[in-house]
């Protein structure tokens, strides 16, 4: 029996762990990819824009409609046959097929296909750059989660510490060395500790769900972050020149390169509005027969479509001279949309190099804290250890020893929030240099 409930112990517990999956984050990033909504919507425009621009190189080729209808014409009417009037009832039916092609219209077909070629492209570099953006979420957000984790790690060993410290006072208590309310503060001080566990717990958690809703993952099963033991840094962000960092970014924006095929796509818009200034030359054809009823005695329906048989072609030429303005209009609304496109890009690269400037000031601060809290701690590390001992000497009370642990953990949290920080600050330096977003 004992047995039997031993393996069910062990097959529930490798059921429990296979159904957590351990992410990567390369794998987060790569998942949003493949299935963040945004991203999904992204690539519907781009099938938008190369259906556009299918349209318009189909304006190249020559359209074809049929046509047919039937009338009954009553009383008095012509036939539509033999072009007399005839006072009676007559059904006809009339079939024809028509044509039409542009044989010149200054350019305008062509530079609508190349416009809408730009556009195209446009919209491509566009979706880059929302899966550029949501990379960074995805990686903002997994760091928040891995530094709950260790957040929550920090507060276990913070408890069991509080947990020791009560039992060496309770020692001290029943050796009468101590009086009983000593333990009083050591207990405060480990449900703060449990508090500090479950607020942990709760922001990866929450981490969690905010990285499933950037994945578009459904799942209800739990996950594991990966975390890495050394997270690896390999740029200084004191040694990054913005000139150099910007110069990087801006080949790699593509939001920057949008805006550029847009002011491309702006300036072959003047070119469109002014064909319209131009003369256009069509090609057109029709055929076409009829049959009418009160001619089956003489022919029948078949033998009237083939008689009524008609044909022809024709070209057309159509000159503008006065429109009420409206080419001059276009062609100046076109000029307008082109400066306005050149601002739009301009603003993007001011954007961005403030954007830039922010970012590597932010690092270069950032990689100060770190260094600060890190000394902080090793400072608060030493003299609790001192306190420590003192505390077990009698030399120090159980207040004195808590206020020494209290500033140590203070400074472990401060020395963890300055640790991720630092990381995802030059992590979005990285990025900007053209390096993929690893924490290996």
């Amino acid at each position: 029996m004992k047995k039997i409930i031993l393996y069910m112990i062990c097959f529930c517990t490798t059921i429990s762990v296979s159904a957590q999956e351990i992410w990567t984050l390369e794998s987060c990033v790569y998942k949003a990819r493949e299935q963040n909504i945004s991203v999904k919507q992204s690539e519907l425009g781009m099938q938008s824009a190369e259906i556009n621009e299918n349209l318009r190189r189909h304006a190249r080729n020559p359209n074809l409609n049929a046509n047919t209808g039937v009338n009954w014409n009553f009383g008095r009417s012509i036939n539509p046959v033999t072009n007399l009037f005839e006072a009676q009832t007559i059904f006809s039916n009339n079939l024809s097929l028509n044509t039409r092609v542009t044989l010149f219209n200054f350019g305008k077909i062509k530079n609508n296909i190349k416009q809408a070629e730009v556009n195209t492209a446009a919209t491509k570099e566009d979706h880059q750059q929302l899966i550029n953006d949501i990379s960074l979420q995805v990686a903002s957000t997994y760091l928040n989660g891995l530094f709950a984790l260790e957040n929550k790690r920090i507060s276990e060993n913070q408890l069991a510490l509080s947990g020791n410290q009560l039992a060496q006072v309770n020692k001290l208590i029943s050796a009468g060395i101590l009086p009983k309310n000593e333990s009083l503060q050591v207990e405060a001080q480990m449900a703060l500790d449990k508090q500090n566990i479950i607020s942990a717990q709760n922001n990866y958690d929450i981490a969690i769900i905010q990285l499933k809703q950037l994945l578009r993952e459904e799942t209800a099963e739990s996950i594991i972050l990966e975390a890495p033991e050394d997270i690896r840094l390999d740029t200084d962000p004191m040694l990054v020149n913005i000139d150099e960092l910007y110069n990087s970014a801006l080949n790699r924006q593509r939001s920057i390169q949008a805006g550029l095929l847009r002011e491309k796509s702006a300036e072959m818009g003047i070119k469109i509005a002014e064909a319209d200034k131009y003369p256009n030359l069509g090609l057109g054809g029709s055929i076409g027969t009829n049959y009418a009823n009160i001619n089956f005695l003489q022919s029948s329906y078949n033998q009237q479509l083939k008689d009524n048989l008609s044909y022809g072609f024709g070209f057309n030429l159509g000159i503008p001279i006065y429109n009420n303005n409206a080419v001059n209009a276009n062609v100046q609304n076109a000029e307008i949309a082109v400066t306005n496109a050149q601002f739009e890009t301009a603003n993007l690269r001011e954007n961005l190099k403030a954007q830039l400037q922010q970012n590597l000031s932010d690092a270069r601060a950032a990689k100060l804290q770190y260094q600060a809290s890190n000394a902080s701690y090793n400072s608060q590390n030493a003299s609790f250890q001192n306190s420590e001992k003192q505390h077990e000497l009698g030399v120090i009370n159980t207040f004195e020893y808590l206020t020494a642990k209290n500033l140590l953990d203070s400074a472990e949290i401060n020395k963890l929030i300055a640790k991720y920080d630092y990381v995802f600050k030059v992590k979005i330096i990285d990025f900007y240099l053209g390096k993929p977003l690893t924490l290996k």
